[in-house]
């Protein structure tokens, strides 16, 4: 970040298992706080399908981890970085309202 460059950062903190978005962790506010940018909310929807095997049957070493199809990539409002004296939990928990509503835009606002 310091020389220009964009940081994408998945703050769940690892892939989920189920294909539903699973708690952030909260480094992501500290984070937001500590480097003062603001963070623009991506969705990547439908990918969870794509790295799912096409068959059940043993897949062998070679195989890649995803296989064609499609995503749809939604973009949300930039959140300005927190103020240095504000509390990153949050900001962590807007953050994750604000993904939750980009993959289920029927969600209220925060």
């Amino acid at each position: 970040m310091a020389e220009g460059e964009w940081i994408v950062i998945f703050p769940e903190g690892t892939r989920s298992r189920t294909g539903h978005m699973n708690p952030f962790r909260p480094g992501i506010g500290l984070l937001a706080q500590q480097s003062q940018v603001p963070i623009l909310p991506i969705a990547l929807v439908g990918l969870y399908d794509l790295a799912q095997p096409a068959t059940s049957e043993p897949q062998p070493a070679t195989r890649r981890w995803f296989h064609a199809g499609r995503i749809e990539i939604r973009i949300g409002q930039p959140i300005p970085a927190p103020a240095p004296d504000a509390d990153p939990a949050h900001f962590t928990a807007t953050l994750e309202q604000s993904l939750r509503r980009l993959l289920d835009p029927s969600q209220p606002p925060a």
